[in-house]
Protein backbone atom coordinates (compact mmCIF):
# COMPACT_ATOMS: atom_id res chain seq x y z
CA UNK A 1 0.00 0.00 0.00
CA UNK A 2 2.82 2.42 0.80
CA UNK A 3 4.25 2.21 -2.69
CA UNK A 4 0.97 3.44 -4.18
CA UNK A 5 0.95 6.45 -1.89
CA UNK A 6 4.53 7.24 -2.89
CA UNK A 7 3.32 7.83 -6.45
CA UNK A 8 1.20 10.76 -5.25
CA UNK A 9 4.44 12.70 -4.93
CA UNK A 10 5.50 12.11 -8.55
CA UNK A 11 3.30 14.80 -10.07
CA UNK A 12 0.09 16.73 -9.53
CA UNK A 13 -1.74 14.65 -12.13
CA UNK A 14 -0.75 11.39 -10.38
CA UNK A 15 -1.88 12.85 -7.06
CA UNK A 16 -5.28 13.73 -8.53
CA UNK A 17 -5.63 10.29 -10.16
CA UNK A 18 -4.85 8.28 -7.01
CA UNK A 19 -7.16 10.45 -4.90
CA UNK A 20 -10.02 10.13 -7.40
CA UNK A 21 -13.00 8.26 -5.87
CA UNK A 22 -13.36 6.09 -9.00
CA UNK A 23 -9.71 5.00 -8.77
CA UNK A 24 -10.11 4.22 -5.05
CA UNK A 25 -13.18 2.10 -5.78
CA UNK A 26 -11.47 0.23 -8.64
CA UNK A 27 -8.46 -0.48 -6.41
CA UNK A 28 -10.69 -1.78 -3.59
CA UNK A 29 -12.70 -4.04 -5.90
CA UNK A 30 -9.46 -5.48 -7.31
CA UNK A 31 -8.13 -6.16 -3.81
CA UNK A 32 -11.33 -7.98 -2.85
CA UNK A 33 -11.56 -9.95 -6.09
CA UNK A 34 -7.93 -11.13 -6.24
CA UNK A 35 -7.50 -11.76 -2.48
CA UNK A 36 -3.86 -10.83 -2.90
CA UNK A 37 -3.43 -7.43 -1.28
CA UNK A 38 -4.28 -8.41 2.28
CA UNK A 39 -2.62 -8.01 5.67
CA UNK A 40 -2.98 -9.71 9.03
CA UNK A 41 -3.40 -7.11 11.78
CA UNK A 42 -2.50 -8.30 15.27
CA UNK A 43 -3.31 -6.52 18.52
CA UNK A 44 -1.05 -7.30 21.45
CA UNK A 45 -0.67 -5.92 24.95
CA UNK A 46 0.66 -6.79 28.37
CA UNK A 47 -1.79 -6.16 31.15
CA UNK A 48 -4.37 -3.55 30.25
CA UNK A 49 -2.72 -0.74 28.26
CA UNK A 50 -1.27 0.35 25.98
CA UNK A 51 -2.12 -1.87 23.05
CA UNK A 52 0.37 -2.40 20.26
CA UNK A 53 -0.59 -3.23 16.68
CA UNK A 54 1.40 -5.24 14.17
CA UNK A 55 0.96 -5.83 10.44
CA UNK A 56 2.02 -9.09 8.79
CA UNK A 57 2.04 -9.64 5.04
CA UNK A 58 -0.77 -12.10 4.39
CA UNK A 59 -0.15 -15.19 2.27
CA UNK A 60 -0.97 -18.88 2.02
CA UNK A 61 2.65 -19.84 2.58
CA UNK A 62 3.75 -21.87 5.57
CA UNK A 63 5.90 -19.04 6.87
CA UNK A 64 4.85 -15.38 6.89
CA UNK A 65 6.91 -12.22 7.03
CA UNK A 66 8.00 -10.71 10.32
CA UNK A 67 5.51 -8.42 12.10
CA UNK A 68 5.86 -4.69 11.50
CA UNK A 69 4.64 -2.41 14.28
CA UNK A 70 2.02 0.10 13.20
CA UNK A 71 1.04 3.13 15.22
CA UNK A 72 -2.24 3.74 16.91
CA UNK A 73 -4.19 6.58 15.29
CA UNK A 74 -3.52 9.09 18.08
CA UNK A 75 -2.48 9.35 21.69
CA UNK A 76 -4.99 9.20 24.51
CA UNK A 77 -4.82 9.04 28.34
CA UNK A 78 -3.42 5.87 29.91
CA UNK A 79 -6.72 4.96 31.56
CA UNK A 80 -8.44 4.74 28.16
CA UNK A 81 -8.58 1.51 26.18
CA UNK A 82 -8.84 0.73 22.47
CA UNK A 83 -11.60 -1.69 21.49
CA UNK A 84 -11.67 -2.89 17.89
CA UNK A 85 -15.40 -3.17 17.27
CA UNK A 86 -15.37 -4.07 13.57
CA UNK A 87 -13.60 -3.86 10.24
CA UNK A 88 -14.75 -3.72 6.64
CA UNK A 89 -13.03 -3.10 3.27
CA UNK A 90 -9.72 -2.24 4.90
CA UNK A 91 -11.25 0.14 7.46
CA UNK A 92 -11.13 -0.57 11.20
CA UNK A 93 -13.45 0.99 13.79
CA UNK A 94 -11.88 1.75 17.17
CA UNK A 95 -13.91 2.52 20.30
CA UNK A 96 -11.67 4.37 22.74
CA UNK A 97 -13.02 4.56 26.28
CA UNK A 98 -12.63 3.17 29.78
CA UNK A 99 -13.10 -0.60 30.18
CA UNK A 100 -16.80 -0.35 30.95
CA UNK A 101 -18.37 2.74 29.44
CA UNK A 102 -21.40 4.15 31.19
CA UNK A 103 -23.10 7.30 29.92
CA UNK A 104 -21.65 9.17 32.88
CA UNK A 105 -18.17 8.16 31.72
CA UNK A 106 -18.95 9.00 28.08
CA UNK A 107 -19.96 12.55 28.96
CA UNK A 108 -17.15 12.92 31.51
CA UNK A 109 -14.14 12.00 29.37
CA UNK A 110 -13.30 14.69 26.79
CA UNK A 111 -10.93 12.22 25.11
CA UNK A 112 -13.62 9.59 24.56
CA UNK A 113 -13.48 8.82 20.86
CA UNK A 114 -14.81 6.60 18.11
CA UNK A 115 -12.37 6.42 15.20
CA UNK A 116 -12.47 4.91 11.72
CA UNK A 117 -8.94 3.93 10.80
CA UNK A 118 -7.14 2.60 7.73
CA UNK A 119 -4.04 0.97 9.29
CA UNK A 120 -2.30 0.16 5.99
CA UNK A 121 -2.16 3.77 4.78
CA UNK A 122 -2.05 5.22 8.33
CA UNK A 123 -5.03 7.52 7.89
CA UNK A 124 -7.95 7.97 10.29
CA UNK A 125 -11.05 10.01 10.97
CA UNK A 126 -12.45 10.93 14.38
CA UNK A 127 -16.21 10.81 14.59
CA UNK A 128 -17.91 13.94 15.92
CA UNK A 129 -18.49 13.68 19.66
CA UNK A 130 -22.14 13.34 20.70
CA UNK A 131 -22.88 13.20 24.44
CA UNK A 132 -26.16 11.56 25.39
CA UNK A 133 -28.21 12.33 28.47
CA UNK A 134 -29.26 8.98 29.93
CA UNK A 135 -29.05 7.13 33.26
CA UNK A 136 -25.55 6.03 34.19
CA UNK A 137 -26.59 2.39 34.60
CA UNK A 138 -26.36 1.78 30.85
CA UNK A 139 -23.34 0.75 28.80
CA UNK A 140 -22.64 1.53 25.19
CA UNK A 141 -21.85 -1.12 22.55
CA UNK A 142 -20.50 -0.03 19.18
CA UNK A 143 -20.74 -1.81 15.82
CA UNK A 144 -19.38 -0.98 12.35
CA UNK A 145 -20.52 -1.99 8.86
CA UNK A 146 -20.99 -1.08 5.21
CA UNK A 147 -24.22 0.13 3.61
CA UNK A 148 -23.96 -1.26 0.08
CA UNK A 149 -27.01 0.57 -1.26
CA UNK A 150 -25.78 4.02 -0.31
CA UNK A 151 -22.05 3.21 -0.52
CA UNK A 152 -21.67 4.44 3.04
CA UNK A 153 -19.84 3.21 6.14
CA UNK A 154 -21.86 3.41 9.33
CA UNK A 155 -21.23 3.15 13.05
CA UNK A 156 -24.12 2.02 15.27
CA UNK A 157 -24.59 2.56 19.01
CA UNK A 158 -26.51 -0.12 20.86
CA UNK A 159 -27.58 0.94 24.36
CA UNK A 160 -27.53 -1.88 26.89
CA UNK A 161 -28.35 -1.95 30.63
CA UNK A 162 -25.43 -2.59 32.94
CA UNK A 163 -25.91 -6.03 34.62
CA UNK A 164 -26.48 -5.70 38.35
CA UNK A 165 -26.18 -9.42 39.08
CA UNK A 166 -24.21 -12.28 37.57
CA UNK A 167 -27.51 -13.90 36.61
CA UNK A 168 -28.81 -10.74 34.94
CA UNK A 169 -29.57 -11.41 31.27
CA UNK A 170 -28.74 -7.79 30.40
CA UNK A 171 -31.52 -7.30 27.90
CA UNK A 172 -31.33 -4.40 25.47
CA UNK A 173 -33.62 -1.66 26.66
CA UNK A 174 -35.73 0.44 24.35
CA UNK A 175 -33.94 3.70 25.14
CA UNK A 176 -32.98 4.50 21.58
CA UNK A 177 -30.05 3.69 19.31
CA UNK A 178 -27.95 5.95 17.11
CA UNK A 179 -26.19 5.58 13.76
CA UNK A 180 -23.32 7.58 12.29
CA UNK A 181 -22.92 8.04 8.53
CA UNK A 182 -19.38 8.53 7.23
CA UNK A 183 -20.73 10.04 4.01
CA UNK A 184 -22.85 12.56 5.89
CA UNK A 185 -20.42 12.89 8.85
CA UNK A 186 -23.34 13.09 11.28
CA UNK A 187 -25.28 11.13 13.93
CA UNK A 188 -29.00 10.47 14.04
CA UNK A 189 -31.35 8.32 16.08
CA UNK A 190 -32.53 4.96 14.78
CA UNK A 191 -36.31 5.18 14.81
CA UNK A 192 -36.86 1.42 14.79
CA UNK A 193 -36.95 -0.34 18.18
CA UNK A 194 -35.03 -3.42 19.33
CA UNK A 195 -37.14 -6.48 18.29
CA UNK A 196 -37.99 -7.65 21.83
CA UNK A 197 -37.35 -5.94 25.14
CA UNK A 198 -36.29 -9.20 26.81
CA UNK A 199 -33.95 -10.19 23.96
CA UNK A 200 -30.38 -10.12 25.24
CA UNK A 201 -27.03 -10.28 23.46
CA UNK A 202 -25.00 -13.47 23.76
CA UNK A 203 -21.91 -11.68 22.45
CA UNK A 204 -20.98 -8.03 22.38
CA UNK A 205 -19.32 -8.20 18.96
CA UNK A 206 -21.23 -8.00 15.70
CA UNK A 207 -20.72 -9.27 12.15
CA UNK A 208 -21.13 -7.12 9.05
CA UNK A 209 -22.59 -9.05 6.11
CA UNK A 210 -24.64 -8.16 3.02
CA UNK A 211 -25.32 -4.60 4.10
CA UNK A 212 -26.46 -5.48 7.64
CA UNK A 213 -25.03 -5.86 11.13
CA UNK A 214 -25.73 -9.14 12.93
CA UNK A 215 -25.74 -10.05 16.63
CA UNK A 216 -26.27 -13.43 18.30
CA UNK A 217 -29.11 -12.97 20.76
CA UNK A 218 -31.65 -14.99 22.70
CA UNK A 219 -34.26 -15.10 25.43
CA UNK A 220 -34.57 -17.27 28.50
CA UNK A 221 -35.74 -20.75 27.52
CA UNK A 222 -35.28 -20.15 23.79
CA UNK A 223 -32.51 -21.20 21.45
CA UNK A 224 -30.22 -18.56 20.01
CA UNK A 225 -31.39 -16.31 17.20
CA UNK A 226 -29.71 -13.71 15.03
CA UNK A 227 -30.77 -10.07 15.19
CA UNK A 228 -29.83 -7.94 12.19
CA UNK A 229 -29.92 -4.21 11.53
CA UNK A 230 -30.30 -3.33 7.85
CA UNK A 231 -27.87 -0.43 7.34
CA UNK A 232 -29.89 0.89 4.40
CA UNK A 233 -33.37 0.97 5.92
CA UNK A 234 -32.05 1.09 9.53
CA UNK A 235 -34.68 -1.46 10.51
CA UNK A 236 -34.15 -4.42 12.84
CA UNK A 237 -35.12 -7.94 11.81
CA UNK A 238 -34.79 -11.41 13.29
CA UNK A 239 -33.56 -14.47 11.45
CA UNK A 240 -35.01 -17.90 12.15
CA UNK A 241 -33.50 -19.64 15.11
CA UNK A 242 -30.69 -22.15 14.67
CA UNK A 243 -31.58 -25.74 13.89
CA UNK A 244 -35.07 -25.23 12.48
CA UNK A 245 -36.17 -26.14 8.96
CA UNK A 246 -37.08 -22.58 8.02
CA UNK A 247 -33.67 -21.19 8.93
CA UNK A 248 -32.14 -18.64 6.55
CA UNK A 249 -28.67 -20.00 7.26
CA UNK A 250 -26.99 -22.98 5.60
CA UNK A 251 -24.50 -25.13 7.47
CA UNK A 252 -21.48 -25.47 5.18
CA UNK A 253 -19.00 -27.31 7.40
CA UNK A 254 -17.86 -27.73 10.99
CA UNK A 255 -14.37 -26.62 11.94
CA UNK A 256 -12.58 -28.69 14.60
CA UNK A 257 -10.47 -27.60 17.56
CA UNK A 258 -6.90 -26.46 17.07
CA UNK A 259 -4.25 -28.96 15.88
CA UNK A 260 -3.47 -29.65 19.55
CA UNK A 261 -7.15 -30.56 20.07
CA UNK A 262 -7.34 -28.29 23.10
CA UNK A 263 -10.85 -27.14 24.06
CA UNK A 264 -10.20 -23.52 23.11
CA UNK A 265 -12.28 -20.95 21.30
CA UNK A 266 -11.32 -20.48 17.65
CA UNK A 267 -12.68 -18.28 14.89
CA UNK A 268 -12.14 -18.11 11.11
CA UNK A 269 -10.30 -15.08 9.74
CA UNK A 270 -10.06 -15.57 5.97
CA UNK A 271 -10.10 -17.98 3.06
CA UNK A 272 -6.98 -18.90 1.11
CA UNK A 273 -6.61 -17.66 -2.46
CA UNK A 274 -7.78 -21.01 -3.84
CA UNK A 275 -10.70 -21.19 -1.40
CA UNK A 276 -9.62 -24.58 -0.04
CA UNK A 277 -8.28 -23.48 3.35
CA UNK A 278 -9.53 -21.34 6.23
CA UNK A 279 -7.19 -19.26 8.36
CA UNK A 280 -8.13 -19.88 12.01
CA UNK A 281 -7.28 -17.86 15.10
CA UNK A 282 -7.26 -19.68 18.41
CA UNK A 283 -8.06 -17.75 21.57
CA UNK A 284 -4.58 -18.45 22.94
CA UNK A 285 -3.09 -16.58 19.99
CA UNK A 286 -2.15 -19.48 17.70
CA UNK A 287 -2.84 -19.26 13.97
CA UNK A 288 -3.34 -22.23 11.67
CA UNK A 289 -4.68 -23.08 8.21
CA UNK A 290 -7.45 -25.69 8.08
CA UNK A 291 -7.95 -27.58 4.80
CA UNK A 292 -11.70 -28.06 4.34
CA UNK A 293 -11.51 -31.06 2.01
CA UNK A 294 -8.57 -32.91 3.56
CA UNK A 295 -9.59 -31.97 7.11
CA UNK A 296 -6.01 -31.22 8.03
CA UNK A 297 -4.43 -28.34 9.91
CA UNK A 298 -1.05 -26.67 9.66
CA UNK A 299 0.40 -24.08 12.02
CA UNK A 300 1.21 -20.61 10.65
CA UNK A 301 4.74 -19.57 11.52
CA UNK A 302 5.45 -15.85 11.84
CA UNK A 303 9.00 -14.57 12.04
CA UNK A 304 9.97 -13.01 15.37
CA UNK A 305 6.56 -13.84 16.77
CA UNK A 306 7.86 -13.41 20.31
CA UNK A 307 7.24 -9.70 19.82
CA UNK A 308 3.51 -10.47 19.79
CA UNK A 309 2.14 -11.50 23.18
CA UNK A 310 -0.42 -14.28 23.38
CA UNK A 311 -3.23 -11.99 24.60
CA UNK A 312 -3.87 -10.73 21.10
CA UNK A 313 -6.60 -10.15 18.57
CA UNK A 314 -6.02 -11.10 14.93
CA UNK A 315 -8.03 -10.06 11.87
CA UNK A 316 -7.40 -9.72 8.15
CA UNK A 317 -7.88 -6.50 6.20
CA UNK A 318 -7.81 -5.94 2.45
CA UNK A 319 -5.65 -3.33 0.79
CA UNK A 320 -7.72 -0.16 0.55
CA UNK A 321 -7.18 3.54 -0.23
CA UNK A 322 -10.29 4.60 1.65
CA UNK A 323 -9.80 7.61 3.97
CA UNK A 324 -6.96 9.02 1.86
CA UNK A 325 -8.31 12.44 2.85
CA UNK A 326 -8.18 11.56 6.56
CA UNK A 327 -5.67 12.62 9.18
CA UNK A 328 -2.23 10.99 9.23
CA UNK A 329 -1.35 8.99 12.34
CA UNK A 330 1.94 9.36 14.21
Amino acid sequence: MVWILAFTCVSKSWFVLINDPDFIEIHLNRSIKTNRERALISEAHKGLTPQTYYSVNFSDKKRSSKPVEIYRPFNHPGEMFNKIVGHCNGLVCLHICSFCCSFEEINKYPNYEIVIWNPLIRKYKKLPFKPIENPDDYVLKVAFGYDQINDDYKVVWILKPRPRLASDLASVAEVGHHVYSLRGNSWRMVEDKWPHKDLYLHMHCSASLNGALHWVAGRSGLTSAIVALDLNTEKFRMHAEYGVAASNWTWLYRLPHSPQQTPSYSKPLALSNNGEEVLMHEYSGKLYWYNIKKKRSRIVEIQKRKRIEESELNFVVVGSLLLLDGELDH
